[in-house]
């Protein structure tokens, strides 16, 4: 059973683009089941956006509004951890293990955005 694939797993997820704001993306992540945001072009995940940079942000700033009317490429984080759309579920369970995330995006064999694994 934790050998068989991930396909039924896969969910779909609110995603952002570099020109969307911040608070667009702090909306999508309070909607969601995670704790951050994808940020997606032509089909490409380029980073994530967490609920943690956006507080950071806003707690440091003088001018909140501005921080959330700014793009969502000021916070993005990249080197996001991901599975191919063929892992196994022990193999996406290593993954959450041995990374600090509580979602993974899943991609196909040619990179681009599939879905969502929530931890």
């Amino acid at each position: 059973m934790i050998d068989r694939g991930i396909e039924q797993l896969i969910k779909g997820a609110p995603v952002v683009g570099l020109t969307d704001t911040l608070r667009r993306a702090a909306s999508l992540v309070r909607a969601s089941d995670g704790s951050r945001i994808l940020v997606i072009s032509n089909g490409a995940i380029l980073g994530t956006v967490s609920e943690r940079a956006i507080t950071a942000a806003l707690a440091q700033a003088e001018d909140g509004e501005a921080i959330l009317d700014s793009k969502v490429e000021s916070l993005m984080e990249p080197g996001i951890v991901f599975l191919n759309h063929g892992s196994t579920l022990r193999g996406a369970a290593a993954t959450f293990a041995a990374n600090d995330v509580d979602v993974l995006p899943v991609i196909d064999n040619f990179g681009s955005y599939r879905g969502v694994l929530y931890r």
